[in-house]
């Protein structure tokens, strides 16, 4: 289930991506935010995936931490247009409520 899930997202995120026929070649990016699992490592955050498409970010899994690594990466969280969540372990969720709770936030810049 999680594979067919990441192949349909992935040709969604291309389609999204390549924009208007005739457009340029759309340049993806992913960064990993985080690669820990559940138990808490200080060096590793939790679960989370940033994709760029084009001028498109999303989020895959929000991990502890996930909001963080977006400021250190210089993304803002108002820029990410979308979080997909693979499944429901705590450790690839705990992140989300950081990002949905910082948006009453005004974020100078």
């Amino acid at each position: 289930m999680t594979t067919t899930l990441f192949r349909l997202l992935a040709l969604l995120l291309l389609a999204v991506a390549a924009g208007p026929a005739g457009a340029e070649d759309p340049k993806i990016t992913i960064s990993l935010l985080g690669t820990g699992c559940p138990p808490a490592v200080m060096n590793r955050f939790g679960p989370s995936t940033l994709v760029e498409a084009g001028q498109q970010k999303f989020l895959f899994d929000a991990g502890r931490g996930a909001l963080q690594r977006l400021v250190q990466l210089g993304v803002r969280w108002q820029d990410v247009e979308g979080v997909f969540l693979t499944h429901l372990h705590s450790d690839h969720v705990v992140g989300f409520p950081d990002l949905w709770l910082t948006g009453w936030l005004i974020v100078p810049g």
